[in-house]
């Protein structure tokens, strides 16, 4: 008996680069969800154990996983493919260690301008008690607050992968279409 050719079938659709990127990338979510799910069960552990340090971690790891989040996007569309789990391993990692400076940074950012916002706010505002705490808790935490967020907002649009803009052509009719 004679073995069937193994020439390819010329009838046969061949796969595009997007199926098989669809294919291999349904195995790799899974450093997508476990980030999500390891979040939530850390910082549900240490909050029954020792709830002060599941606040930081809060802090460190929820910042961390939008970061992940948002980079992952982007190295996808940039590739045009789901990054692989060893890249994503990657950028969770990264992502925790970038993370750690730029809430050092927003803490320092917040402390420092609510500090003086609530001495600006004690010393023009009307005090609403002896001491003018209440003052300087509406007219330092705001500002506090502010600062500390456009820190963070900062920090992460710096150190995000920009993507080169792509033109983009408009079709206006089928007959535009190559």
């Amino acid at each position: 008996m004679t073995e069937p050719s193994r020439d390819p079938n010329p009838f046969q659709s061949p796969q595009s680069e997007g199926e098989i990127a669809a294919v291999d990338g349904r195995r790799s979510y899974a450093i997508f969800y476990l980030s999500v799910v390891l979040t939530i069960a850390v910082i549900t552990l240490l909050l029954f154990l020792v709830p002060g340090v599941a606040v930081l971690v809060a802090l460190v790891l929820v910042p961390a996983n939008i970061r992940f989040f948002l980079r992952l996007g982007r190295d996808a569309e940039y590739s045009g493919q789901w990054p692989t789990i060893g890249h994503q391993l990657g950028l969770v990692i990264l992502s925790v260690l970038m993370t750690v400076p730029v809430v050092i940074a927003a803490g320092i950012a917040f402390y420092a301008v609510c500090f003086g916002g609530a001495l600006i706010a004690t010393a023009t505002l009307p005090k609403s008690d002896d001491y003018g705490i209440g003052t300087a808790l509406i007219g330092g935490v705001p500002l506090g607050l502010a600062a500390g967020i456009t820190m963070i907002v900062v920090c992460y649009r710096y150190t995000m992968k920009v993507i080169p803009d792509r033109p983009r052509r408009r079709v206006d009719k089928e007959e535009d279409v190559e």
